[in-house]
């Protein structure tokens, strides 16, 4: 059963939206110190800001696609997109912590988008599937204590490009960097 909110939305507990295969929506902000789990097998759209007061954590589960137009602020623990993202704005994901996990594809929409993530020195910031592979990602900046290319097929593409970790990018076989930017290690 499809879920839409056109209004703000502030979480009062922990909450899970459970669609099936119906679409999630969000057109407004969502705010709140819990954590946020958007289940659809089909289309989650977020287009207003989430987290300006930082959620804990927050989830989409895999076999979907997340349309994201917002910044994302989940500094007490993780973001973690399960399923296909595609940004059709520049986006910031801030993930405190926990870090960052990308289980499937990254791109831009039908424009080159920036995106920007960010987790605490001690987190990191893991990809399991190309990002960019359509070249539409353009400024990639990550910033984390640890970038993890986890698989084969885990490559970062993008037109110019700042990968800064504290500690190390972990580069899987048959994982790639391609970027013209910089990339910048601890160690």
């Amino acid at each position: 059963v499809s879920q839409s909110r056109y209004y703000a939305v502030t979480l009062g507990a922990n909450t899970v939206i459970n669609a099936g295969s119906g679409a999630i929506t969000f057109a407004s902000t969502i705010d709140g110190g819990f954590s946020l789990d958007l289940n659809s097998t089909g289309l989650t759209t977020l287009t207003g800001a989430i987290g300006a007061n930082p959620l804990t954590t927050f989830t989409t589960n895999a076999g979907g696609t997340t349309v994201l137009n917002a910044n994302i602020n989940a500094t007490g623990n993780t973001i973690i997109f399960n399923d296909a993202l595609i940004l059709t704005s520049d986006v910031v994901l801030d993930g405190g912590l926990g870090g960052v996990q990308f289980n499937s594809t990254v791109e831009g929409d039908a424009t080159l988008r920036h995106l920007t993530v960010n987790s605490a020195t001690s987190g990191s910031v893991t990809f399991a599937d190309a990002v960019g592979a359509s070249g539409l990602i353009g400024d990639l900046t990550i910033d984390t204590g640890v970038i993890n290319l986890l698989n084969a097929n885990s490559d970062l593409n993008s037109q110019t490009a700042d990968f800064t970790a504290a500690s190390y990018i972990l580069l899987n076989p048959g994982s790639s960097l391609n970027t013209t930017g910089n990339i910048v290690t601890g160690k």
